[in-house]
This record gives structure tokens, sequence and C-alpha cells, in this order.
């Protein structure tokens, strides 16, 4: 699947949907190996499914994709990785199997922006003078 300013926000609202998910309603149940209580993953699965519904509105409402569409959504997953990586610094009470999770989520939503970056600098090219 080939990414443009428009499937790129199917692309950042599946993988919103997929973390929504898993935050929401499978992380809580292993919260005692994770070091992290269910009322965290609660308020974490709220970034995901804010993304979800603006990532999805833009692809299925929008007609025609603007500049800060796509970077507000590349803000937010920052964003996201930012309050990830806070809670790895100042919980202490999370466990190495939470910092993991953490780490790799953050990773993931990385390169995801990377992605995303990329797609940007393609459809939004400055114009010369």
């Amino acid at each position: 699947m080939k990414l443009d300013k428009k499937t790129v926000f199917l692309f950042d609202g599946t993988g919103a949907a997929l973390s929504f998910l898993s935050t929401a309603f499978v992380l809580p149940l292993f919260s005692t190996y994770l070091g992290l209580t269910p009322e965290t993953f609660y308020l974490l699965a709220v970034f995901p499914f804010v993304y979800l519904v603006y990532s999805l509105s833009c692809y299925f409402l929008v007609q025609e994709t603007k500049k800060w569409m796509l970077s507000l959504i590349i803000i937010g997953n920052f964003l996201y990785c930012i309050v990830s990586g806070l809670l790895i610094v100042f919980r202490s009470e999370i466990t190495k199997w939470g910092v993991l999770l953490l780490s790799v989520e953050i990773l993931v939503i990385l390169l995801v922006i990377l992605i995303e970056i990329k797609v940007y600098r393609n459809n939004f090219k400055p114009v010369a003078n």
C-alpha cells in the first residue's frame, strides 16, 4: 500500500485502533506484571482513541487533506511518546516488563512518525519563488 496524504490517515487510524484496544482492554489485565495501574492504562488509552477518531475522520470525511491535518497527527503521536517516556522515568513502581512494553511502543510510534514525515514532505513541498 502506497501511502499518500490521504491514506496515511487510514494507516495511522488502524494503528491507533490497535493501540486503543490493547491499552484499554488487554494491558490492564497484566497491570501487576507491568507495574502500572489499570487506571494508568485507561488514561493512556485516551490518546489513541482521540487519534483513531481524528485520523479516520480525516480519511473518510475530508475531501482535500491540508498540511495542518497531517502536522497535527505527527505532533499528537510525538506527544504520546513523551507521555509514555515520562511514565518510564517517573513511575517508580513500573517493572522491567512495563519499561520494555512502553519502550517498544515508543519505538513503533517513532517509526510511524518518520513515515508520516516522509508522506508530509512528499506531498507538501515548499513552493519555490
